[in-house]
């Protein structure tokens, strides 16, 4: 696969753990966690592509605690399910790791239900 975020802060590319990826299995196979993975990925592309992203969003926050300031800057509600259900662990430093696992995985998972 290519690479769908070239010149991004090496601090947000950080490997996720097996852990890591067993906990966001669970999540987004959840019906709704779909319209996360869109808003993460607008927050990737608005606010992490710009030069210096990494002094407003300090690669060891959790992604979940990082998207809620950004989704919080735009008046939007964060979901209950994520509010509840997202990995606390997953740090902000793994972020582009965790949308490229997912969409990659995704399909997969979905034909294995």
């Amino acid at each position: 696969m290519k690479d769908p975020f070239p010149g991004y802060a090496a601090e947000y590319q950080e490997p996720l753990t097996e852990q890591n990826k067993t906990e966001l299995k669970g999540f987004f196979s959840q019906r709704n966690a779909v319209q996360w993975l869109l808003e993460m990925h607008e927050f990737i592309l608005l606010a992490l592509g710009c030069p210096h992203a990494t002094d407003r969003y300090k690669p060891f926050w959790s992604v979940k605690e990082a998207m809620q300031f950004y989704m919080d800057n735009k008046e939007v509600e964060v979901p209950d399910s994520v509010e509840e259900n997202f990995p606390e662990i997953i740090q902000l430093s793994q972020i582009l790791e965790v949308w490229k696992y997912v969409v990659t995985s995704k399909q997969k998972w979905m034909n294995h239900e």
